[in-house]
């Protein structure tokens, strides 16, 4: 009875953990915060139940650093509050702290691992379901920009909808090497995933985001280029899926070459023009004022030059640490302050103007150290060759999106953040568990 009870107690842990994890995911379809709570739930369960795990995450040194960082951002915070007479709060400021809670939320990913293929699958079931009643089907093919999925602009959308199409596709990938006829789960990638695919595309040509569409023109080839090689089952397989892939792409610009060159050509050209202007040796400052007084310069690509400008000029006065939270008061000191932004629709902006390059150079460290953790997970045969490349390529993908928007303080992106350090620490301890004497390398979603 005390063992049935057990039993019972320890399934019912599992499936809320799992729960807990799809409304993180879910922050690809829904744009809210509630991904952060169930980030908090996860944390919580993982420190109170799991704590072997928690050993090997005490020997490992990015554990130790994503800790140290969160600590320092916290802390830094809490201190610029404190002296400050404004009470400098910032924006968006708890993203930085977030690092702190990536070696538990592996703990608690590690936990549910038997179970991610069944929740993995739900998820992209519920994906398809929303995508088919949300998309604006007559509204895209008359042109006009639209807002996918249920989030509250265009390029959010757009973001969730590049990192859904990454995914879907892996998750077909996978279940391919693995076998389709081997679960019905893999029956049921089969069946949806190019559909998902094809209705993401679909939603990110209508969102009219220039970003997005450079990003996954960038990270298209390197998918086909994934899909030819590392296929195990069938050679021919993966070209067809590559070649299928490219296809949709190239008929869908061709279709389309109008609309885009409208959107994007005039943004294109001025970027072209002042990439020459500053390779030729003219002045960056100099160059960029001269955008921005340009009439010639679109309104959107104006209004982002400004945002940099200012950034730049916050990142300047203060290039080692940066301003901390105090920077969203010294905002309205700079040049172009009636710009009427604070989101600096650059990632790395928003990093050197807080942080500075210290900060810059930490999370390089940490970002690199998560990719060298996955690969060497991968390299061991402990995850999927699928899992692995959706990971890298994930990442690219982001880190160009984020050239040209804040998307890292988006509910996408601080979710795909916590996704991304969360499976780091997962394969750090799939890793040393397999180390252990008594313990063998188990089979799950990503073997």
């Amino acid at each position: 009875m005390v063992k049935t009870g057990i039993r019972t107690r320890v399934h019912g842990t599992m499936a809320a953990m799992c729960f807990l994890w799809a409304v993180i995911l879910s922050a690809a379809l829904v744009e809210s915060d509630a991904y952060r709570y169930a980030m908090l739930l996860l944390a919580a369960l993982g420190s109170a139940a799991f704590r072997r795990e928690l050993a090997f995450v005490r020997v490992n040194w990015l554990a130790w650093l994503c800790m140290g960082w969160g600590l320092y951002a916290f802390t830094r915070f809490v201190w610029l509050l404190a002296m400050t007479p404004l009470h400098d709060k910032g924006s968006s400021e708890w993203l930085y702290v977030f690092p702190m809670f990536f070696p538990i939320l592996g703990v608690a990913l590690y936990q549910v691992r038997h179970r991610l293929a069944e929740t993995i699958s739900i998820f992209f079931i519920v994906t398809l379901m929303c995508l088919l009643v949300t998309t604006q089907y007559r509204t895209i093919i008359t042109g006009v920009n639209v807002t996918p999925l249920l989030h509250k602009n265009q390029i959010h959308g757009a973001v969730a909808c590049g990192f859904l199409t990454i995914g879907a596709f892996y998750w077909l990938m996978y279940w391919i090497s693995r076998g389709i006829n081997a679960s019905w789960m893999g029956k049921v990638a089969c069946a949806i995933s190019p559909l998902i695919q094809i209705l993401c595309l679909f939603n990110i040509f209508g969102s009219k985001s220039k970003g997005v569409w450079l990003a996954m023109a960038l990270a298209i080839p390197l998918i086909a280029i994934s899909a030819m090689t590392h296929i195990r089952v069938s050679r021919r397989v993966g070209v067809a899926l590559a070649g299928g892939f490219v296809a949709v792409m190239v008929i869908g610009v061709s279709v389309s070459r109008d609309n885009m060159w409208h959107t994007a050509g005039p943004t294109a050209v001025s970027a072209i023009d002042i990439v020459e202007d500053i390779a030729t040796g003219e002045a960056v400052g100099q160059r960029l004022t001269e955008a921005i007084r340009s009439p010639d310069v679109p309104f959107s690509m104006n209004a982002r030059l400004q945002i940099w400008s200012n950034a730049w000029e916050l990142f300047s006065a203060a290039p080692w640490v940066g301003h901390g939270n105090s920077w969203i008061r010294l905002w309205d000191q700079t040049q172009y302050a009636s710009v009427g932004f604070t989101l600096m629709h650059n990632a790395y902006l928003e990093i050197l103007v807080r942080h500075g390059l210290f900060g810059l150079v930490v999370f390089d460290i940490i970002l690199i150290g998560f990719l060298n953790q996955v690969r060497a997970c991968y390299r061991r045969g402990l995850i999927s060759r699928s899992a692995w490349t959706c990971y890298w390529i994930s990442i690219f993908y982001f880190l160009v999106t984020i050239g040209s928007n804040s998307n890292n303080r988006l509910a996408i992106g601080e979710a795909f953040f916590v996704l991304t350090g969360a499976f780091a620490f997962f394969c750090a301890i799939k890793m040393q568990t397999a180390q252990q004497p008594s313990q063998t390398a188990e089979p799950t979603l990503v073997n």
